[in-house]
């Protein structure tokens, strides 16, 4: 399974994100702040970071961004269902997708499962492809959207 780094400030939101993980098998990772997340790069090597964008001294967006610039694998951002997300910054970063909190497990564990079969699109996008969620995980994003049936034919290749 995966190894995976989960940045956020609020504690809440780290034991529900660390539950859902562990649940499915991965090594998870906390850290409650990007400056510490930043650190924790080198030498946890997580194969995928999910980082809050409103941090303290460190954003997600910035965290992202340096993950991206270092060869890094899938980042998701997240962000509380009521708080305004800049999506230009998000594009900007090279987010591979836009979580909102808190988090519901299925958006959560497609959000790990996707890239692993190769596609990049935003999991708010997945959300509205393959039903789940609610509006306000959809976004204009939704223009990029793939077939479900070739969603559908991949998932059983990941293991």
């Amino acid at each position: 399974m995966s190894r995976i780094l989960l940045a956020d400030d609020s504690p809440h939101a780290q034991r529900m994100g660390e539950r859902i993980l562990r649940d499915e098998g991965h090594e998870v990772i906390t850290v409650s702040d990007g400056t510490v997340a930043m650190l924790r790069l080198r030498d946890a090597q997580p194969d995928i970071v999910i980082a809050d964008i409103s941090m303290p001294e460190v954003s997600g967006y910035e965290l992202c961004e340096y993950v991206k610039k270092n060869g890094g694998g899938p980042v998701f951002l997240t962000a509380g269902a009521v708080e305004p997300v800049d999506e230009k910054e998000v594009d900007r970063v090279r987010a591979d997708g836009l979580l909102k909190k808190p988090f519901e497990a299925s958006l959560l564990l497609e959000a790990i499962v996707l890239p692993r079969l190769g596609f990049t699109w935003h999991a708010a996008t997945v959300a509205h492809i393959i039903g789940v969620g609610s509006p306000a995980f959809t976004s204009y994003y939704a223009h990029k959207f793939f077939s479900f049936r070739t969603l559908r034919e991949k998932l059983p290749q990941a293991n």
